[in-house]
């Protein structure tokens, strides 16, 4: 109960908004004042993020950077009504967004934006109509905006082929992959130079994190992966055309690139996702080659490119032990060259220097912790517990050790191997392993990046498409349809 306003201490006023144990509301209700409503359109979701690219001057360049415009002086619209007809309807096209770049008065480049909310998913036939457009308006960039997640922005979330010629750049972002960008620039120090700017851009990242504008972050998988999952252990078959396997294999792609950008934005740092490199801007083979190893070993297996740590972060997903391991291989000095002096300086000069560095942390994932070795003139791996350390040697016997990996396994998932609750295990175990041994292991020229725990949050997490190659319906016509043209952020 608040008595007297005036004179009264800032943290108890901010203690008297929240609703406390035992309480059925807080002493005062009230809205922070934001400077950027919450509006369930599309439209507007569209104009704010095209607003942040004009007025940030960081955030601008890293978004043209990546659809490979230079800087200058820009103009942003949404929602553009073309009146020009296409090759095969007399109507014209509008697009969702347009970006033009000016010099000495002329347009010398431009992208046009296609961009969903919810779960509204981008419609091939719609993309290439705009392809189309480019083509006639002699632009030759689209960049696509929804909730489907994708390991890098040269790949379009579809499982065939756009039409378009080499020349077209197509450019795919997901909600989460801005808000991690946004979220990034914020929390880093001095990544947005003006002050002004930085709080503009908190207001963008607030209003990009609520739920209701449409923009999500991925949270769960469908039940698909439970259907899966249950053929599995009832020893069925999964035939290359059932749909379980296929929205399994688009989930764990969209679990891959959750998980990178969750380690992004907890590190302040990008963490990139390592894949083929036919991959790269073939999404359809990336799914075809996680159904493969789904079908072979019923696992699938991701690795984390993490700067200035001493290999990559490895994540293998189990699908028949309903289990997750975390790994990162360790290479042996090249001045130890007997069993016994490879083992001990595993033991004493990095593990006991991670266990030194985050004993609370080691303490939790010590009892599920395995050292796998690397024997030399074999392809064969032996596996040992880390409980059993000092028999390693004895058991080893005289075959040489050329590397080691450190796996940490989350076994016996049961039920949590579904749903949201997958997702949650996989961040929290990919975490622990992250701060124990991503963080300490030696030799570190320049220090990882640590994990962050106070960093704006997201207000809501969810999201999960129903189908790559769902059709939606347009959300939210507006009215108005220009933001007033600027030049670029200075």
């Amino acid at each position: 109960m608040i008595n007297k306003l005036i004179g009264m201490d800032f943290s108890a006023f901010k203690d008297a908004l929240k609703c406390r144990e035992g309480q059925k509301s807080a002493d005062v209700d009230a809205k922070e004042a934001r400077l950027i409503p919450v509006y369930k359109d599309e439209g507007a979701l569209a104009s704010v993020f095209l607003s942040g690219i004009r007025l940030i001057k960081e955030f601008q360049k890293h978004f043209l950077s990546e659809a490979e415009i230079k800087s200058g002086r820009i103009y942003v619209y949404r929602e553009v009504d073309f009146k020009k007809p296409l090759k095969n309807t007399n109507e014209g096209c509008r697009v969702d967004g347009l970006l033009i770049l000016v010099k000495s008065e002329k347009i010398v480049d431009a992208v046009i934006f296609e961009m969903k909310s919810k779960m509204n998913c981008l419609d091939q036939k719609q993309i290439e109509k705009y392809v189309e457009l480019c083509g006639l308006l002699g632009v030759t960039k689209l960049v696509t905006i929804s909730n489907q997640p994708t390991s890098n922005p040269c790949q379009s979330p579809f499982l065939s082929k756009v039409s378009k010629n080499n020349k077209f750049n197509l450019i795919h972002f997901s909600w989460e992959y801005i808000i991690t960008v946004a979220s990034n620039f914020i929390n880093s120090d001095n990544a947005i130079e003006d002050s002004d700017q930085k709080e503009v851009m908190k207001e963008i990242l607030s209003y990009l994190q609520c739920s209701d504008t449409g923009s999500y972050v991925f949270s769960e998988v469908k039940k698909e992966w439970k259907d899966y999952t249950t053929k599995i252990d009832n020893g069925a078959t999964v035939s290359d055309g059932d749909e379980c396997l296929g929205i399994t294999a688009v989930n764990l792609a969209q679990l891959e690139s959750h998980l990178s950008l969750e380690l992004s934005k907890l590190s302040f740092s990008f963490v990139g996702i390592v894949e083929h490199k036919d991959h790269r801007e073939n999404y359809k083979e990336k799914i075809d080659d996680i159904i493969s190893s789904l079908k072979k070993n019923k696992t699938y297996e991701s690795r984390f490119r993490v700067k200035n740590s001493i290999s990559d972060l490895e994540m293998v997903v189990h699908f028949a032990s309903k289990k997750l391991e975390f790994a990162m291989n360790v290479e042996i000095p090249e001045d130890r060259d007997k069993n016994k002096t490879k083992l001990s300086w595993l033991k004493t000069y990095q593990i006991e220097h991670c266990k030194k560095k985050n004993s609370v942390d080691f303490a939790k994932i010590s009892n599920e912790l395995f050292i796998e070795l690397y024997l030399k003139n074999t392809s064969k791996c032996e596996r040992y517990p880390y409980s059993d350390f000092d028999a390693i040697l004895t058991k080893v016997g005289e075959k040489d050790i050329r590397e080691f990996k450190l796996i940490y396994v989350r076994n016996n998932l049961g039920k949590n191997f579904e749903g949201s609750k997958i997702v949650s295990e996989v961040e929290s175990a990919c975490r622990l392993f992250y701060k124990v041994f991503v963080e300490n292991l030696r030799p570190i020229k320049n220090e990882v990046a640590k994990l962050h725990s106070e960093i704006l949050k997201p207000v809501s997490a969810f999201s999960e498409i129903a189908s790559l190659n769902q059709t939606d319906e347009n959300a939210g016509n507006v009215e108005d349809n220009s933001i007033e043209a600027g030049k670029v952020a200075s």
